[in-house]
């Protein structure tokens, strides 16, 4: 597997395993000033997408609203921290693209 060497689109599926109040849930890049909240609540099982190959946000397939910005991965040195309320979890699904080359999702 050969990543690009540049800045790569990065989908990422949040699926809560709990209701959490509008608000609670972030995505932010360790360092910069990429980071998206979203403002609605989310429920068990949703399948909300932040989807950077696209440029939408979406919650089971329909348009979804966020606030901020965070919509692609820095090569080889992204964090990507995802914050919760205390208690709660998500499952994450990442799909990223490399840039140089184009190809498959990995």
């Amino acid at each position: 597997m050969n990543l690009g060497g540049t800045s790569a689109e990065l989908d990422i599926h949040l699926y809560p395993k709990q209701r959490m109040d509008g608000g609670s849930v972030t995505l932010a890049q360790g360092v910069g000033g990429q980071k998206a909240t979203f403002p609605n609540a989310m429920n068990a099982g949703d399948n909300v997408a932040l989807l950077a190959s696209t440029r939408k946000c979406t919650r089971n397939g329909s348009t979804e609203t966020k606030d901020g910005f965070y919509q692609y991965s820095a090569a080889w040195d992204s964090k990507h921290i995802v914050s919760l309320p205390q208690g709660k979890s998500v499952q994450l699904l990442y799909s990223m693209q490399e840039i140089d080359d184009g190809g498959i999702l990995l």
